[in-house]
């Protein structure tokens, strides 16, 4: 049994003081004596004390991550496990950061037993190694700070000679025949997360993009700002950026877009230029590519080029012209709408939905063929607009779409 005053004023010193996470688990191993292990979630990486003789197999890891329900596991577990032929205990002490784990210190017991005192070592060894994990989160932040500085000012469309004047960074840029940008974005459900849970997110994405981008040998630079990744592709001469950008969706859909139940992902593609002061353009379609899925254009992977009229309005330089365009055709009938409670504008969606089909719409409302017949002739004299001119069609249907993003 250990006492509980064995993690003593000098142990947590030392510990403070220490160099890097290994040296935190060796400090640890020697006091239970038996191997630890640390999955660290968020950059996916396993760490294992040089002290202990017993190996376990990488597969079993592995295994166990599974079982760990990602950032919200806050238990102590104690189970039994397999290494080898070989059944032992096992301890899993979450390493928590603000509410959520964000790792997990794991010891297989070949030596002595797991009790009440092994325990609280344990935790209290998790409690400074959540300092040690904050510490790579600073230089993960620091280091991606520079690249979103950098990138930020590459970015700024009205300076044509942006690329020459950014530093170390820009100066092999510009030797490249085509650039596009694109990003995988985050956003969570119900509120289920906090903040720093989401960052934790985006920071392991920024790291698996990277990983992922290196492996296909792209050139290329990651950032993350808020809780976007975005990524700057290069390619030269004869290089298919066609095939190179769906291997990319491909590998980030399989490797990082379904890690957390409570979070969804989106990954949009700008066009492909031919000129790197043209990278702005690219960062401008992902960002009007952001706001179709989030309105109109609800897929997971979308490509600028797919979006078609949506690229018009969800412009952001048009949003004046867009919202006195929705007026004209529509503020009447929404107006009319609030003042009578009628569902007019509801109508007109369904409307445009079944095709004009006044019989479908009928039955898909579960109203009276009659009643949809009112309606409809009451929106065509509070609009002034007739459905049978196809002009008149196209401006309702277009102040709908527009009326989604206001």
């Amino acid at each position: 049994m250990m006492s509980d005053d064995e993690l003593n004023k000098k142990d947590i010193d030392s510990l403070i003081e220490a160099t890097g996470i290994t040296e935190v688990l060796n400090q640890l191993a020697s006091k239970i004596q038996n191997k630890v292990f640390l999955k660290e979630y968020h950059f996916n990486r396993f760490w294992k004390s040089d002290i202990g003789v017993i190996e376990v197999e990488l597969a079993e890891l592995n295994k166990l991550n599974l079982k760990i329900d990602f950032g919200l596991n806050l238990k102590i577990k104690v189970d039994k496990a397999n290494v080898g032929k070989i059944a032992v205990d096992r301890l899993i002490v979450p390493i928590m950061l603000d509410e959520y784990a964000y790792g997990a210190l794991v010891i297989y017991c070949f030596v002595g037993k797991i009790d009440k005192s092994v325990i609280e070592v344990v935790k209290k060894y998790a409690e400074l190694l959540s300092l040690q994990v904050a510490k790579r989160f600073c230089i993960f932040d620091f280091k991606n700070g520079i690249k979103s500085k950098w990138f930020k000012n590459i970015v700024i469309p009205y300076d044509n000679n942006a690329v020459e004047k950014n530093g170390v960074m820009s100066e092999n840029i510009s030797s490249y025949t085509k650039y596009a940008v694109m990003s995988v974005g985050f956003k969570c459900f119900e509120n289920k997360i906090s903040s720093t849970h989401m960052a934790g997110v985006v920071a392991q994405a920024t790291k698996v993009v990277s990983s992922i981008l290196s492996k296909l040998n792209e050139d290329f630079v990651v950032f993350k700002k808020d809780n976007r990744v975005y990524m700057l592709l290069m390619w030269n001469g004869s290089d298919d950026y066609n095939d190179s950008i769906q291997s990319i969706t491909s590998l980030i859909k399989n490797t990082i877009c379904a890690t957390d139940k409570y979070i969804s992902y989106q990954i949009a593609v700008g066009r492909v230029y031919d000129d790197a002061d043209k990278i702005a353009n690219s960062f401008k379609d992902v960002n009007l590519v952001f706001r179709s899925q989030n309105t109109y254009y609800p897929v997971s992977v979308t490509r600028f080029d797919e979006i078609g009229s949506y690229k018009i309005l969800c412009n952001p330089d048009l949003k004046k012209e867009l919202v006195e365009f929705y007026k004209d055709c529509l503020h009447s009938l929404e107006e009319y709408d609030k003042k009578r409670d009628t569902e007019l504008i509801k109508s007109l969606e369904y409307y445009f939905e079944m095709n004009g089909n006044l019989k479908k719409m009928s039955e898909a409302l579960f109203t009276h063929y009659n009643t949809i017949l009112y309606r409809m002739n009451r929106i065509q004299e509070i609009t002034g607009k007739n459905l049978d001119d196809e002009n008149d069609r196209y401006e309702l249907h277009t102040a709908l779409k527009i009326m989604k993003m206001l």
